[in-house]
């Protein structure tokens, strides 16, 4: 036990140091995401992007797949007469 205890202090200890280390990076990666949430919290439809382009990605396979099912049904695309 007095091992875990020990591994526990010294890997305790080295992350202390790489953050006291680090701190200005650290400072500047969260400056970074503050940043980014007032960024969404003052333009929340820019969240809605990824769903829109997700919702014409889906139409334009189905048509696809539409289209091809057809040709492959037919196997051709003029019209009979």
């Amino acid at each position: 036990m007095l091992i875990f205890a020990a591994v526990f202090l010294i890997i305790a200890g080295i992350l202390a140091l790489l953050i006291y280390c680090k701190r200005d990076a650290l400072r500047v990666s969260i400056s970074i995401i503050e940043c980014a949430g007032r960024f969404i919290q003052e333009n929340f439809e820019v969240l809605f992007v990824p769903l829109v382009f997700l919702m014409i990605t889906l139409i334009f396979f189905a048509g696809w797949l539409t289209v091809g099912v057809y040709l492959g049904g037919t196997g051709t695309i003029d019209q009979s007469s």
